[in-house]
């Protein structure tokens, strides 16, 4: 006989008809400002160099060379690239457009959804389980670790790997209750789907047997008597054997994608290794359940020490342990499956500790998919508090933690409205590393303010000549900040010290095509000086012109994908001709003519929006007509 308090709280048909809407609007409301932000950090590069060299689903799936050059890391996320393309095709290509975030707003309240059909599915063999479901997925929806994946449109990988693999779970169970084989294939593409968002789905691998393992079943009549256990041995057998078909073929045949698309990551392990894995994990275990500070960039002194990461590292273990006794005593296995969960989500994050894959290998938007485990436990302990007749306790925990969560979570959303906020706090947060230093001076460099843009581009140098265990990572923010120096003084006219800062992040990091091609455009400057000076030398001006167009060769050959360096290549090019013409060399001009109309060729190749430009259009024009002028041995004009 059920209680008052039962009639209230309980399963009831209230619950089941219409409260598990409640989660999915807390996430619309507390990212209701998330689509009005500007792009920030990699969206900017996102938007002007990656995406518009996406137009088919064959680049997506397999980026040809000059693509992959303008990617980040040798990363293989076809998904991510196809959903940004329909994104495109609904809202327009500017980096502004709020149809962007409300993609990522849309797919982060499905995956709420889902969240709330696992839990409930996880916890229908308890009492109150309906109402421990909707606590589990309005904790997820609201909580504040999410932000940096659901605010940031780079940041979408996570979301999308996590919005597929939930109901990969979902139908591989089905698969297991019903045998309905449209049930394991839908299970798989969404596990194919959930690989090419994001590598982390590879821990499908652990969850979807350990869902299938420890979930209750979903209708307890259809356990056959015992004269028919030989029959539903075979049938778990073949229910077996699908899955492992399933899922680790299409494992294999995702890495057969990726080195088609010639993906290729390497691992970079050192004696700090252990430590720094410790550390990461413990960094993770901490901010799953007390998120703040937050900071978009995490260095790694901003982590636990060895000996704090370690004890909380071994407390999960205990509770790993405890579950594991739980399962065999009680057959309860909802404790064990929550810290199996966490384990396994966060284990692909973990290997970027040791890969140099990323620049960021620990990062709050890591914790999108590990974050469900918390979910669970939050939604098993509620079910418990109800079943123990702390109905009233439970609730005002439950709706106290949603409050200081989704408050912390609006308030995180405001850090990620505008690049200069979300610097600043990165800056703050930073304990003095220069790469949200160096952040920071370009956003004051792209607003006009140079003197505070050099401010911080030289305290980051400051802070950088104080860091130990120099590398590749030190030489490349070396080689940024001398070359953004170099910008500021260049864009001031001041060619010496901008050609000596160029000069010093060339030699610093001769990897990075960026200076290069700013030595480029200097040496393009002063060749317009050069040639401004009467009785100017033709060795000296000659050697200018061999000089800008060297160094925009160089940009290229480092990076494939500039395109500003093929549009100055191709200027030089083409004024290199005129020059020769006025001379009388006519075969140099004509060869030059031919090279200028190559590079702009080139361009619109790899950019097809470019043949409704107006300033490419007139140069091809211009020297197309140059060209043909020459062929027919006509005088200039």
């Amino acid at each position: 006989m059920k209680t008052n308090e039962d009639e209230r709280i309980g399963d009831n048909g209230l619950v089941k008809r219409w409260l598990w809407v409640v989660p999915l609007l807390l996430a619309a409301i507390v990212y209701v400002q998330a689509p009005f932000g500007e792009p920030i950090w990699d969206d900017i590069e996102l938007f002007e160099r990656q995406l518009p060299r996406f137009e088919t689903f064959a680049e997506a799936l397999s980026p040809s060379a000059d693509i992959r050059a303008t990617l980040s890391y040798a990363y293989f996320r076809p998904a991510i690239f196809l959903s940004l393309m329909i994104d495109r095709s609904i809202y327009g290509a500017g980096p502004g457009i709020r149809g962007f975030h409300i993609s990522n707003l849309i797919y982060h309240i499905f995956t709420t959804f889902f969240v709330w059909l696992l839990a409930r599915r996880m916890l229908s063999g308890r009492a109150h389980g309906e109402f421990g479901a909707l606590a589990a997925a309005a904790i997820f929806a609201v909580h504040p670790i999410h932000v940096e994946t659901v605010s940031w449109i780079s940041g979408r990988s996570d979301l999308l790997a996590t919005f597929f693999l939930l109901p990969s779970i979902l139908f591989a169970l089905r698969w297991r209750d019903s045998g309905a084989t449209w049930s394991l294939f839908l299970a798989a593409l969404a596990y194919l789907c959930a690989l090419v968002s994001k590598e982390v789905a590879l821990a499908g691998l652990i969850l979807v047997p350990a869902t299938i393992a420890l979930s209750p079943v979903s209708d307890p009549s259809s356990i056959p008597p015992a004269k028919d256990k030989k029959a539903q041995r075979m049938n778990d057998a073949i229910m077996w054997i699908g899955i492992a078909v399933a899922y680790f073929g299409l494992t294999a045949f995702y890495f057969l994608l990726r080195d088609s698309a010639d993906i290729t990551m390497e691992a970079n392990v050192g004696r700090d290794t252990l430590p720094g894995l410790l550390r990461a994990a413990g960094y993770y275990l901490s901010k799953v359940i007390f998120p703040w500070p937050q900071s978009g960039f995490v260095s790694w002194n901003m982590l636990p020490g060895v000996v704090g990461a370690t004890s909380l590292v071994v407390i999960a273990l205990c509770l790993t342990a405890f579950g594991i006794r739980n399962w065999l005593q009680n057959r309860d296995g909802l404790l064990l499956y929550a810290m199996l969960w966490f384990g396994a989500a966060l284990s692909p994050s973990l290997a970027l500790v040791i890969s140099p894959a990323s620049r960021s290998p620990v990062a709050e938007r890591y914790l999108y998919l590990p974050s469900v485990a918390i979910a669970l436990l939050i939604g098993i302990a509620v079910s418990g508090l109800l079943a123990g007749r702390r109905g009233r306790q439970a609730i005002v925990l439950v709706v106290a933690l949603i409050a200081v969560y989704g408050t912390g979570t609006y308030q995180r959303v405001q850090v990620w409205q505008s690049n200069i906020e979300f610097w600043t706090d990165a800056t703050e947060k930073g304990r003095g590393h220069p790469l949200p230093l160096n952040h920071l001076g370009y956003i004051y460099y792209q607003i006009g303010d140079d003197e505070a843009a050099l401010k911080h581009y030289r305290e980051a140098l400051k802070n950088l000549d104080d860091a130990e265990s120099p590398g590749y990572e030190h030489d490349s923010l070396y080689a940024h900040l001398y070359n953004n120096i170099g910008i500021i003084y260049r864009d001031q006219r001041n060619l010496r010290e901008a050609e000596r800062y160029f000069g010093k992040a060339v030699k610093k990091y001769q990897l990075m095509a960026s200076p290069y091609y700013n030595l480029g455009t200097v040496y393009s400057l002063r060749l317009g000086s050069i040639l401004a000076i009467p009785g100017i030398s033709k060795a000296e001006r000659d050697d200018m012109f061999d000089r800008t167009i060297d160094a925009f060769r160089l940009t290229l050959r480092l990076d494939p994908g500039y395109p500003m360096a093929r549009w100055m290549l191709s200027g030089t090019f083409m004024g290199y001709g005129e020059i020769l013409e006025q001379d009388g060399e006519i075969d140099r001009a004509t060869a030059n003519y031919r090279l200028a109309l190559k590079q702009v060729d080139r361009m619109i190749k790899e950019n097809p929006a470019l043949r409704y430009d107006g300033a490419v259009q007139l140069q091809r024009k211009q020297t197309q007509s140059n060209l043909d002028r020459l062929n027919k041995h006509e005088p200039a004009l």
